[in-house]
């Protein structure tokens, strides 16, 4: 067998830029996805906040919900930008969308898109339910088991 000789020096700097390359795209993506999941957490608590509210005037109830977007943490987001979050109530369905985007400290580094930029949309609905109705449902439940 022949021998072939190596240099350790020339194997390292194709592997090692490779594996560094790896481990910080890996750590944007959990950064990425932590976010993303706490864009849907404020979204699912915002709709829970506005579905609470029981007003009867939708002027106040816009104000009360609009007042508790502008409270929500921005600060709490790593690497995101919320770009929206919009809420709607439309028979007694609380709807809350919301949109951000993640941006990638190096385009070169962006498999999935040509910009460098992540964008995520979530939406959260919630059904409204009075209490004669939610009572009438638990007793539709009991006699269908």
């Amino acid at each position: 067998m022949k021998e072939i000789k190596a240099y350790l020096t020339v194997e390292a700097s194709i592997v090692l830029p490779l594996v560094i390359s790896t481990i910080v795209m890996t750590v944007f993506a959990f950064i990425y996805q932590y976010d993303r999941c706490l864009m849907e957490q404020n979204a699912a608590m915002l709709a829970l906040y506005a579905d609470s509210l029981r007003t009867q005037e939708a002027d106040e109830w816009r104000y009360l919900v609009s007042s508790r977007i502008s409270e929500q943490n921005e600060n709490a987001f790593l690497f995101w930008k919320q770009k929206k979050m919009e809420i709607s109530l439309r028979n007694n369905v609380v709807e809350v969308a919301g949109e951000g985007e993640f941006l990638v400290p190096l385009p070169e580094w962006n498999l999935i898109e040509n910009d460098s930029e992540w964008v995520a949309k979530e939406s959260f609905k919630l059904t409204r339910l009075e209490p004669a109705a939610f009572v009438r449902f638990c007793h539709i439940k009991e006699r269908s088991e």
